[in-house]
């Protein structure tokens, strides 16, 4: 949006369409700034929608932090709902308890948490820039009680500028193992 030798404020806007009608989209603001020690400091805010598969609507506000230098990365998330669960259908899981029976039922919804990742630059070639990545990230549903948590780790190498190739892999209780 507007930027001098120092500092810059930008906009961000992205729409991305899934699989069985789903669809979301993002608007942000953010604001980076140089420090004296060569430091690129940014700050970040979002709003986010998203319509599930399930044909749900779901609204979140997201705000981030960076901090960025010449070999060192840093970046830290953070995802709230503004959106309740939406209920799906009756579970399969029966309980007794207190001469009641008790059936569970699925939801759906967004979930609060965070992500933190730190980054370093490999010193593999002079051309091509090399960094390696680590983040944890932790979520939380109010529906259901659970507890999303896990790690990630990737490698992203820059032939030019504008071009990033990267692989990663990671690890959680929900999705396993992945790797793209």
């Amino acid at each position: 949006l507007t930027q001098d030798g120092n500092s810059l404020l930008f906009g961000d806007l992205k729409f991305k369409l899934g699989q069985q009608g789903s669809y979301e989209g993002n608007v942000g603001l953010g604001y980076r700034f140089l420090t004296q020690g060569n430091w690129a400091i940014g700050l970040y805010g979002g709003w986010d929608y998203r319509n599930s598969d399930n044909d749900n609507g779901f609204h979140q506000v997201s705000a981030g932090v960076e901090a960025r230098s010449d070999s060192l990365d840093f970046r830290f998330n953070y995802y709230y709902p503004l959106s309740d669960e939406e209920y799906l259908k009756p579970g399969d899981n029966y309980d007794f308890g207190n001469f009641s029976i008790y059936r569970s039922g699925m939801y759906e919804e967004a979930m609060e948490g965070f992500d933190i990742e730190a980054g370093v630059l490999l010193p593999i070639s002079d051309k091509w820039e090399t960094r390696a990545y680590a983040a944890y990230y932790d979520f939380e549903s109010d529906a259901t009680d659970v507890d999303l948590n896990g790690w990630r780790v990737r490698v992203e190498t820059r032939p030019m500028q504008n071009l990033a190739i990267g692989v990663s892999y990671q690890d959680d209780d929900y999705f396993d193992s992945q790797a793209a």
